[in-house]
């Protein structure tokens, strides 16, 4: 898969859990700060993409995610 995919993807479920247009993401924006994710929405975002990509994400890598292209990165190690 490659990493527009894995980015669009990684949009499109993010878009749907704090409800905005995907086209209105900034990857490089901080979670926390900039879309307000809690641990409730980090979880969701985890979830639906360790069920979409068939791959499974522990507690330290998800601390380490600050951005979505923290977590398209994440991605595409874990599926190279």
């Amino acid at each position: 898969m490659d990493a527009l995919t894995i980015e669009e993807t990684v949009l499109r479920h993010f878009a749907a859990i704090i409800h905005v247009a995907p086209a209105k993401l900034d990857t490089r924006a901080n979670l926390t700060t900039e879309y307000g994710v809690d641990s409730l929405k980090a979880l969701k975002l985890i979830s639906g993409i360790e069920v979409e990509f068939d791959i499974d994400v522990d507690e330290k890598e998800v601390q380490k995610l600050k951005s979505l292209e923290d977590v398209v990165e994440l991605i595409r190690t874990k599926l190279s």
